[in-house]
């Protein structure tokens, strides 16, 4: 989800309507008046906000992520200053949908719909799970067909159908490290399940998704993967020219390994080395 997610937020920087660089407080002020406005929204993409992972127990009769999120804003203080480390969650994934309704006066799902399903083809996807308020880093439902339609537009430099869906630009940022030195450190220490399956290359984060074997050298990296947490496995690998995603029903914890070794098994049949 949180790929997805990731390129309706840029659809929207495209646009004009917002930049990434851009203070969460500029559009939500209720955070600024609590202390809080002054993560950015790549902050919130690429989990270095400042907030923890999840909102626990708040907004539990909320019923739209405008209400959801102001009850953030009053309840949830930063538990480290915005940039500083890497905490996996969705809460600022939220934030950021919320900002996304906010600059267009369209609710998350409709903005999904117009700025990527309709373009990519993308007729069995929605953001279904708490329908109610949106989950923006972990609440779409597709199809290998539609997600595989998403992935050829970010291997096509971002057309699908003859329509331009994000600018190349756009495209690049899911290719490169967003996070600083520090923030990186703290994601590896701090992510045992994505360590275990790096088999010693280094990893970093782009926006939404995750750099295999980052190499500190290049701007733009080669393969980046978004494991869901229920076995979904898209990844793409621009050296290979290779896309494609793994369907699972399972927590991601039991098959990321294999999904690896899957994929590692068809990089080595295509026989091309990638430095």
């Amino acid at each position: 989800s949180k790929w997805i997610s990731a390129a309706v937020m840029l659809s929207l920087a495209d646009q004009q309507l917002l930049s990434l660089d851009d203070s969460i407080g500029k559009y939500l002020p209720l955070f600024s008046r609590h202390g809080t406005g002054s993560a950015t929204i790549r902050q919130c993409l690429t989990h270095t906000s400042g907030f923890p992972a999840f909102a626990r127990n708040i907004g539990m009769n909320d019923t739209t992520l405008a209400q959801l999120v102001d009850h953030m804003a009053e309840k949830v203080a930063f538990i480290n200053h915005p940039g500083e480390r890497f905490v996996y969650g969705e809460m600022s994934y939220r934030i950021a949908g919320r900002i996304a309704e906010v600059v267009t006066g369209k609710t998350w799902e409709a903005l999904f719909q117009t700025n990527i399903a309709s373009k990519c083809t993308m007729t069995n996807s929605t953001y279904c799970w708490e329908k109610r308020i949106p989950a923006v880093g972990g609440g779409i439902c597709t199809t290998p067909a539609d997600y595989l339609n998403f992935l050829h537009m970010l291997m096509n430099k971002g057309a699908c159908n003859g329509q331009v869906v994000l600018s190349e630009a756009s495209v690049m940022e899911f290719f490169t490290n967003q996070l600083t030195a520090e923030a990186q450190k703290e994601m590896v220490r701090s992510e045992s399940l994505i360590k275990e399956v790096s088999d010693g290359k280094p990893i970093s984060y782009g926006l939404g998704v995750w750099i295999y074997d980052y190499k500190a050298d290049q701007q733009y990296q080669t393969l980046v993967f978004c494991p869901g947490a229920l076995g979904t496995f898209p990844f793409v690998d621009r050296c290979r020219n290779i896309y494609g995603i793994i369907l699972c029903n399972t927590n991601i914890s039991k098959v990321i390994q294999t999904e690896v070794k899957a994929i590692d098994l068809v990089k080595k049949s295509i026989n091309k080395e990638c430095n």
